[in-house]
């Protein structure tokens, strides 16, 4: 099975996967979310931003 969940709200995405490591019997961590949440965000972000490698790959690139 696939789905594909788009999130315009990193705060909605955080509750819906809190949710989903209650389920799965996943220690909480910091603020009842699994500690990897934070990591995930960042993670998530930093694709978000990725560009290819003709256009000068990475996060960010000073000029």
């Amino acid at each position: 099975m696939h789905a594909l969940i788009i999130y315009d709200d990193l705060s909605e995405q955080a509750v819906a996967y809190r949710q989903m490591s209650l389920l799965l019997c996943r220690p909480p961590g910091r603020e009842a979310f699994p500690g990897d949440v934070f990591y995930l965000h960042s993670h998530l972000l930093e694709r978000a931003a990725k560009r290819s490698d003709q256009t000068g790959a990475g996060i960010s690139k000073n000029r």
